[in-house]
């Protein structure tokens, strides 16, 4: 049986499935290596708590390595059925709790290469996004999320929200409004108390 090295496969999400389908885990591992950083940063722009994001990130790899047999890797898109996954285990967070923004357990997520007061404020600002985030819609993070923190096209955010990729402009383009609405209330607000 063959041996992955996690950081340097260059095999296709469906060459690893298959592979993980045939009893291979390490397959399966880079798998997880390529997809753990993204998904966290999808599933905590969406709950806005590192802690909780790093727990459900988990959850969503157990329920794919669960599922994994029901697929076939040829006619799936991975990326798109595991943020469908994610997706559908955040709102069954939501559902289960409410969710509380914690300013304590925010991630060195980019500070690399930062000096301190770059990455205190980096710090600040991406809990400020989170927070702002958390507070929209379902669909509106959702898109939010996958198109501007993760960088995924018009086109697979469709496919990962299971709607057409013209109405995944039109939430994009509501959701930017609701966004800076809520942003610059924020600002407005925070300068009202300082002065």
């Amino acid at each position: 049986m063959r041996q992955f090295k996690h950081q340097d496969s260059t095999e296709s999400d469906a060459e690893l499935i298959t592979h993980t389908l045939q009893g291979n885990t390490g397959a399966f591992g880079v798998l997880y290596d390529r997809y753990l950083h993204p998904l966290f940063r999808y599933i905590y722009y969406r709950v806005a708590n590192y802690l909780e994001a790093e727990d459900l990130t988990e959850l969503v790899f157990l329920k794919a390595w669960e599922a994994l047999r029901t697929l076939d890797p040829k006619e799936v898109n991975f990326r798109a059925w595991l943020y469908r996954i994610a997706h559908n285990t955040v709102i069954d967070h939501h559902r289960s709790r409410k969710t509380e923004v914690s300013l304590e357990n925010i991630s060195d997520l980019h500070h690399k290469g930062l000096n301190p007061e770059q990455g205190v404020q980096e710090k600040f600002e991406t809990a400020q996004l989170a927070e702002a985030v958390s507070q929209l819609s379902p669909d509106f993070q959702q898109v939010i999320t996958c198109r501007f923190i993760l960088g995924i096209s018009h086109a697979e955010t469709a496919a990962i929200m299971n709607l057409k990729e013209g109405h995944v402009r039109v939430l994009q383009h509501r959701a930017l409004k609701e966004l800076k609405s809520l942003l610059t209330e924020k600002i407005s607000y925070e300068r009202r108390i300082v002065r």
